[in-house]
């Protein structure tokens, strides 16, 4: 079986069947500019020592200084890190950010951990990679299992010469964050598919059914924010079990319950992937759906709120099926979009220096929607293979002006 990135890379060489003078790019692709590991020594409460395993990753730089999430997780390793750098790496290409790609771990079971030894990681993270990170070179942001208590912690970490708040976006709102960056990955994926709804064959005038693997923050943002155009939510699952009504769940509801611990599952978390809707949103962990899930898809399109929610094995029987996969590089994007508002808010010193944030927020992804849309003329219809196409051209002319190689 390949590595999780190189089931990533995979992804790319089928792109040249289309546009052949992209070869440069890909093959530039394959290997990111550093890959750094370091242990963080961490005190726990009752006085004991651990060490954890740590990773940052920067994948590429062409476009500027690397951004991306640092999650923490006891199933993260150097193979998951570089993947989603390289996956991070092509959503700011995509959605025209002066960002390169970045992602960070931290080898750590959160569940075991309480609030003060968290926060102890996320320094410790801060202080040994304070060489690697910085407001001009790679910016942190929230991933799995991190938020904004742990991305002020990095900051005090960090801090150089009072730069430790441009290193991560993301923050509270006391020190610098913005309130687009809350919700945003969620409420953006909304977005995008609403500016989709043709393409993913939505019928027009008729409310989308919705089922959501994964219910925490993006999930029931983006429940919140299909709800409110009027669709809806039928099946939710998360890692206890489904949560599923054909009339329709009251999703401010489900979110109580959920919050409150009071949810009533109907089925196990796998059913799921069985539920006959519209659209199957993906909002937990990668590889959601292998080549055995696949087959029992009930959906007529994915949604990947998730990064590399669909294993690559898995595209072809998805294809063959009919069902629409619209990809994590261009669903997922409005986290990066906010958190570049934010980091724009820091390096100006003025909140307001950027105007109306969100609506430049929603320009971007309804932009970058409308060109994957406009691409999938070249291919065949799949929405994957269009949004790397547009990430892969904007990169390729990074490249080509800055010299790197030449026609």
């Amino acid at each position: 079986m390949p590595s999780d990135i190189q089931g990533a890379l995979s992804r790319l060489s089928p792109l040249l069947d289309y546009e052949q003078h992209l070869q440069s790019i890909v093959g530039l692709l394959q290997s990111p500019t550093e890959l750094i590991q370091r242990q963080l020594i961490i005190e726990r409460e009752d006085g004991r020592s651990d060490a954890l395993d740590a990773w940052r990753c920067r994948y590429n730089d062409f476009l500027g200084p690397t951004k991306g999430g640092l999650r923490f997780s006891p199933g993260v390793n150097a193979d998951e890190v570089q993947r989603l750098a390289f996956l991070m790496t092509l959503k700011c290409a995509l959605v025209g950010l002066p960002f390169g790609g970045a992602k960070g771990g931290v080898k750590v079971d959160i569940s075991q951990c309480n609030d003060r030894e968290r926060a102890r990681i996320a320094h410790e993270f801060g202080r040994r990679f304070s060489d690697i990170l910085g407001p001009e070179r790679d910016i942190a942001a929230p991933d799995v299992g991190t938020g904004a208590p742990e991305m002020a912690a990095i900051a005090r970490g960090y801090d150089r010469m009072g730069a430790g708040r441009g290193v991560v976006t993301g923050k509270p709102l006391d020190l610098g964050g913005i309130d687009l960056r809350f919700g945003a990955t969620g409420k953006g994926a909304a977005i995008v598919v609403q500016s989709m709804r043709e393409t993913l064959g939505l019928a027009e005038g008729k409310s989308a059914r919705i089922a959501i693997q994964g219910f925490g923050g993006a999930g029931q943002a983006f429940a919140r924010a299909m709800a409110e155009n009027g669709d809806d939510l039928v099946a939710f699952a998360d890692s206890t079990g489904t949560v599923s009504d054909p009339d329709g769940l009251n999703v401010e509801d489900m979110i109580e319950a959920k919050g409150q611990g009071n949810l009533s599952y109907t089925e196990e978390s796998e059913a799921i992937f069985d539920k006959e809707c519209d659209i199957l949103c993906l909002a937990a962990l990668g590889d959601a759906i292998n080549r055995d899930r696949a087959d029992r898809v009930g959906a007529k399109a994915v949604i990947e709120i998730s990064n590399a929610g669909v294993a690559p094995e898995a595209d072809a029987s998805l294809r063959a099926k009919g069902v629409k996969i619209c990809p994590d590089i261009l669903v997922n994007a409005g986290g990066v979009i906010a958190s570049y508002h934010e980091w724009v808010a820091y390096r100006t010193g003025n909140a307001q220096a950027i105007g109306d944030a969100e609506a430049q927020w929603r320009k971007s992804l309804i932009s970058a929607a409308s060109a994957v849309t406009e691409k999938c003329s070249v291919t065949d219809g799949d929405l994957r293979q269009a949004a790397l196409l547009c990430a892969l051209s904007r990169l390729d002319g990074a490249a080509r002006h800055q010299g790197v190689y030449h026609r």
